[in-house]
C-alpha cells in the first residue's frame, strides 16, 4: 500500500512534493528490508551455532566406552548444559518472532489462494510464493536443530556407554538422557509444539481449512 508525505509548505503536485514522497518511500522500504533480512540472518546464526554445538556433543558421545575417563564425560555434559542454555534463552525471543511470522504468513498465503480462487492473476503468485518460501524457511531451520536433538540422543543410546564400569559415570550419562526426553527446539505462540516438517503440514492443514471456511461464507 503506498504511503503518501506532504508537506505544508509544498503543493501536492510540485516536485519537491514527490521528490519527498520518493525519498521517504526509498527510506522506508530500505529500513524495512534490513531489518527483516537482520532478523533472518541472525535466526539462522544464533541456530546453526547451536547446531554445531550439539553435532559437536554427538560426536563426542558417540565415542564413548570402556575406556572413557570421568574429564571426557564431563566435558560433554558441560558442552551439552551450554548449548541447551543457548537455545532456552534463544528461544525467548524467536518463539514469539515465530509467532508474528506465522500470523503474517498464514494471511498472506490464505489471502493470495482466497484472491486466486475467485480470480486469478499471475501476479498473486508472487505473494503467495513469498509467504510459502519464508514459513518453510522458518521451520526447516527449526527441524534442524530438532533433528540434531535427536541425533544427540541416538548418538548416546548407539555408544558403549553401558560397558562403562564406574557407577557415577553411568548416572551422568542417565542424567543426560533424562534431559533429552523432551524436544529442545523453538515453538511458536508458547505451545509446545516444536518448530520441524510434521508441524508445518499442520499449519499448511489448518491454512487451506481457513481457505474453505473463507469460500463457503463469502
Amino acid at each position: 500500500m503506498p504511503i503518501y508525505a506532504q508537506v505544508s509548505l509544498t503543493n501536492s503536485d510540485s516536485l519537491s512534493s514527490h521528490v519527498l514522497n520518493l525519498g521517504f518511500m526509498v527510506t522506508w522500504m530500505v529500513f524495512v528490508v534490513v531489518a527483516v533480512d537482520g532478523l533472518d540472518s541472525l535466526y539462522v546464526l544464533v541456530t546453526y551455532h547451536c547446531i554445531g554445538k550439539l553435532a559437536v556433543c554427538s560426536h563426542l558421545a558417540s565415542n564413548i566406552n570402556q575406556h572413557t575417563d570421568e574429564q571426557y564425560i564431563l566435558k560433554l555434559i558441560k558442552k551439552h548444559l551450554d548449548v541447551l542454555d543457548l537455545i532456552k534463552v534463544s528461544a525467548k525471543f524467536y518463539n514469539k518472532l515465530n509467532s508474528v511470522q506465522l500470523c503474517v504468513s498464514f494471511g498472506a498465503i490464505a489471502t493470495s489462494m482466497y484472491n486466486m480462487k475467485l480470480n486469478f492473476e499471475i501476479l498473486l503468485i508472487v505473494p503467495l510464493s513469498a509467504a510459502l518460501i519464508q514459513l518453510f524457511f522458518y521451520f526447516y531451520v527449526g527441524h534442524q536443530l530438532s533433528s540434531m536433538n535427536a541425533q544427540l540422543q541416538h548418538s548416546i543410546y548407539g555408544s558403549k556407554w553401558y560397558e562403562i564400569k564406574s557407577i557415577s559415570l553411568k548416572k551422568k550419562i542417565l542424567f543426560m538422557l533424562m534431559m533429552m526426553q523432551h524436544d529442545k527446539g523453538y515453538s511458536v505462540m508458547g505451545l509446545k509444539t516444536i518448530m520441524n516438517f510434521e508441524s508445518f503440514s499442520d499449519v499448511m492443514k489448518q491454512v487451506y481449512g481457513f481457505l474453505n471456511f473463507l469460500l463457503n461464507v463469502m
